[in-house]
């Protein structure tokens, strides 16, 4: 099958209208790059010639949070129509195109917590677990492709916005693998991109980047680059620092001589308790409010928790999750 964006639909639109049918493969080249459209909204692109390692760009694994859908879809469009360099093989993933068509986070379940094989353990006939399944075989399939780059050299970015605001607009979390650091360039390379502040996860966990990372070894990190807003209520202004770092990269030019952001640990994780569990933050409350030392942070059974000797940071606060599940992370600085 021939280029299926020649029909006037681009990779965005033409992910949304076709969400629920099976996608057939298509493969075909201009005179700088070789394209697979391996999936619905999953599509490869490799220059004819290259020895830069590989870039996997994902957004969409939640369905409302548009920004980076619009900005991953027009930086597609541009390598389609010729209007950028490519120096190495990327794969470009809208990660849940039902939840897009609904313009939901998801339909039913979260995409986000059903990597690393979780999806084993869920309803099989469901959507999200179908699509987590179909996204882990690709990046598989990917992978193998390449396997002639050292997994250290492959650079995930998952790309999504918040549910809140943010006192820290653009911030990336760095997920847990026992052992890993983080290479002297990616620091440097996000705060180029205008990404403020780095968050180092403290364990395990189901994402999509921590897929990439405990899988494989790759270098991998989910970015949030602002609030969520509906699709066509965004301005890739916002996003002039991320785009022109992020083509330029694309492209094979990286300056890393820009200063590190700042460097966050996760010191707590808040889990809700059910009857008697408060936060101490509005429901409008912002990523990254800061607690001043021997400030309660939150209630368990009415009793105040959190309270240190130093300030600290909450994160994704969440009081309407169920019992058991968690409600917000408890950050410190880094040294």
């Amino acid at each position: 099958m021939a280029n299926p964006f020649l029909g006037g639909l681009d990779f965005l639109n033409h992910t949304i209208k076709h969400w629920n049918q099976p996608a057939t493969e298509a493969f075909w080249e201009n005179d700088f790059c070789q394209f697979a459209y391996r999936a619905n909204g999953v599509l490869s692109v490799k220059p004819h010639q290259s020895e830069k390692p590989p870039l996997i760009l994902s957004a969409g694994i939640h369905g409302n949070e548009t920004l980076p859908i619009e900005w991953l879809n027009l930086t597609v469009m541009r390598l389609i129509n010729d209007e950028q360099t490519l120096s190495r093989p990327v794969l470009f993933v809208l990660g849940n195109p039902k939840a897009m068509s609904l313009q939901q986070r998801f339909e039913s379940l979260n995409l986000n917590r059903l990597f690393c094989g979780e999806w084993r353990n869920q309803d099989q006939s469901n959507y999200e677990t179908r699509r987590a399944e179909l996204l882990e075989n690709v990046i598989s399939g990917f992978y193998q492709d390449e396997k002639r780059f050292s997994p250290k050299d492959w650079l995930h970015l998952d790309l999504h916005t918040a549910i809140r605001g943010s006192f820290r607009e653009k911030f990336a979390v760095y997920p847990f693998v026992k052992d890993r650091t983080a290479p002297e360039y990616l620091p440097k390379m996000l705060k180029q991109a205008g990404v403020e502040s780095l968050l180092l996860m403290h364990k395990e966990a189901n994402t999509f980047s921590s897929y990439t990372s405990r899988k494989f070894g790759m270098e991998s990190l989910t970015i949030e680059l602002g609030k969520v807003k509906p699709f066509g209520q965004n301005s890739q202004e916002d996003l002039v620092d991320f785009n022109q770092t992020l083509l330029g990269y694309l492209a094979g030019n990286l300056d890393t001589k820009s200063q590190d952001p700042e460097i966050f640990c996760v010191d707590k994780e808040i889990i809700h308790c059910g009857e008697g569990f408060e936060l101490n933050l509005s429901e409008s409350g912002f990523n990254f409010t800061e607690y001043p030392p021997e400030t309660w942070i939150w209630k368990e059974h009415n009793k105040e928790k959190g309270k240190e000797g130093y300030t600290q940071w909450i994160v994704f606060p969440n009081t309407q999750v169920p019992k058991g599940q968690r409600a917000g992370l408890i950050l410190r600085k880094s040294p």
